[in-house]
């Protein structure tokens, strides 16, 4: 019992997890994010579990789709259905070891 409640707290210790968010550049329509661009000591050895959701402005007359693929152990690739019109836009991201 006390054995496994040590390795099993260990274990998750040795976890990285880290919470940031990012303007969206205007004018873009794709983006490769480097993790160090959003967490200067990020440091994987593997890729990590990634979350990303976008934020976008209330006073956008758009609505934009957003796709994330290809993470890597520094950083993953972000697709959007149309050219980012203007700025008040967010990406938040949610990375773990």
């Amino acid at each position: 019992g006390d054995v496994y409640k040590r390795q099993k707290y260990n274990l998750l210790e040795e976890r990285i997890s880290l919470i940031g968010s990012m303007p969206i550049p205007v004018g873009i329509a794709e983006l490769s994010v480097l993790f160090t661009s959003i967490f200067p000591s990020a440091s994987f050895t593997y890729p990590p579990h990634v979350m990303v959701t976008a934020r976008y402005s209330p006073a956008s007359p758009y609505i934009y789709g957003m796709t994330y693929h290809s993470v890597t152990n520094t950083g993953v690739s972000i697709d959007f259905s149309a050219t980012i019109l203007e700025p008040g836009h967010y990406l938040d991201f949610s990375l773990r070891s």
